[in-house]
This record gives C-alpha cells, structure tokens and sequence, in this order.
C-alpha cells in the first residue's frame, strides 16, 4: 500500500509547477485527477519532443493521473467542478489571481461545499501585493534575479546597481562542460574562474566590464526592465518552438555528423537575441 491511496486530488493545473506537484502525490499513490481544456488539453502536450502522440514534456510531469476535458466557461464545466470538488480532498490550480474566483470556483465558494477541501493556488507574487496579478514565468524571475544574463551568454542582461552575480551551480559531465565553455567565451578565462572555482560575487560595476551585462540599472528600475525583458523574450517564443520542432522532424534520419552541423546551424539562425539589447 503506498502512503497517499484513498486521498482523491482535483487537479486544475497546468505546464509544470504544479503538475509535477501532483505528479509525485500520484507517484505516492493519490488518485490524481487532472482537468484539461477541450480541444487542445494542457499547453505541454504540444512540446517537442514527442512520443505516440504526445509530447515528452507531458508525460513527465502527468504520469500516473487520470485526465478529463471541462470547459470552466460553461455552466456545465463549473457543474462538474463543483461536484468533482465535494469529493477531493486536495485541489491544486496555478490560475492567474482572481481567475477562478470569477467563475464561482475560488476557496470561498468551494469550501463552503466541502468544508475539508484543502486548497493550493501556486503563484508566481502572491495572492495580493504589487505583482499580484502579474503571472510568473521562469523567464520573469531570470530576469528580476539576474540570471537570464548567463543564460543568454551575454546577448541581453540588466542588472541592478547594487546586486551581485555569482555562479554556484554544480553541474556535472558534458552539461558542465558546456556551461563552462559558454562561461569562458562570455567573460574569460580568468574571470570564469574567479567565478566558478573561487566563488567570488560580482558586483555590478564588475559585471558590466566584463561585458556579463550590457546595463546597469537603479534598482527602482529594475521590475520594469524585467517584465519588459520577459515580454519580449516571450513574443520570441514561438517562432523558436517551431524552428525547434523542424529541427527534430529534420535530423531524425540524418547521419550524426550531419545533424550535428544542423543544430549548430539552426543554433545560430535562432540567436536574435541581440535585437532585445537594443
């Protein structure tokens, strides 16, 4: 017997941070039930790489769930809701603040109807505060804390006059030698080490001389610059999911040499980033 069987979990979720949360509640045994939109389902389902017919992605964090289809704009769809809510014991959502609550399915109304239902909302600032209403992605919070400069080897990075950069991920195998490669072109030999071996931060007047970021900003500026930097990393999105996409349909039947110089040439077609600096 796994520890979680006999808890029911009405999954509102979607993407990753909470599907991979229920998720592992499954793996324990809890009897997931994962709501999907009609039509297209959960956003992931769509990511390269696929598998049958769906993607990777999804599996990964959607394994061992039951899955049904409700439209929650429907009277019928929030029917159902309520009614899968009288007999959940947890329900997890990641909705943008306040979504639910305007179709009747907030904690107010749903725990007046299972008074025992446990309710998680994952966010991204909050349920109130300045950013509330603002959503959060891993590319927003790169790019409030700094980290997005690294990311994008130098091509875009805004940085807070009195923050600091430091390195002190642990990688292993190729993946470290990439990062250390990547690290190296950015900043140099000697200013990789100083970061990686000596784990010395970097203050932000050291970071632009090195050319880790291309402005430096008041600190009052900074949520702005962000958010700004975000959007346009997002409108960027989709014309990259479906260069990605290509790519694989492309090098399925390459010989290795050859699909090789196709991602590096791929790589290099898809490295606009440098437009974002200006």
């Amino acid at each position: 017997m796994k520890p979680l069987e006999g808890l029911t979990i009405l999954d509102l979720s979607r993407v990753l941070a909470c599907p991979f949360a229920s998720m592992i509640l499954a793996e324990l045994g809890a009897r997931v039930i994962k709501v999907e939109q009609p039509g297209s389902g959960d956003e992931t389902r769509g990511f390269e790489p696929q598998l049958a017919k769906d993607s990777a992605y999804y599996f990964a964090c959607n394994r061992s769930k039951e899955s049904i289809t409700v439209d929650l704009r429907s009277d019928e769809g929030r029917r159902t809701i309520r009614e899968l809510a009288c007999k959940a014991d947890v329900l997890l959502e990641n909705f943008p603040v306040g979504t639910l609550g305007r179709y009747g399915l907030d904690y107010a109304a749903l725990s007046s109807l299972n008074p025992g239902l446990i309710y998680v909302s994952c966010t991204g600032f909050g349920q109130d505060g300045p950013y509330a209403h603002k959503k959060g992605y891993d590319t927003v919070f790169q790019a409030m804390g700094g980290g997005a400069g690294l990311a994008l080897a130098g091509d875009v990075a805004v940085m807070a006059a009195s923050a600091k950069l430091g390195y002190p991920e642990v990688r292993h195998g190729i993946v470290a030698a990439i990062v250390m490669a990547n690290l190296v072109r950015q900043v140099g030999r000697k200013a990789a080490f100083e970061l990686v071996a000596l784990g010395e931060p970097i203050d932000a007047a050291r970071a632009l001389q090195l050319g880790m970021v291309n402005r430096v900003v008041p600190d009052s500026d900074l949520m702005s610059h962000a958010f700004s930097f975000a959007e346009k990393l997002t409108a960027l999105s989709r014309p990259a999911m479906a260069e990605t996409k290509r790519l694989f349909h492309e090098v399925a039947d390459l010989p290795l040499a050859a699909a090789l110089e196709r991602g590096r040439d791929t790589n290099r077609r898809m490295r606009n980033f440098q437009k974002l600096a200006k």
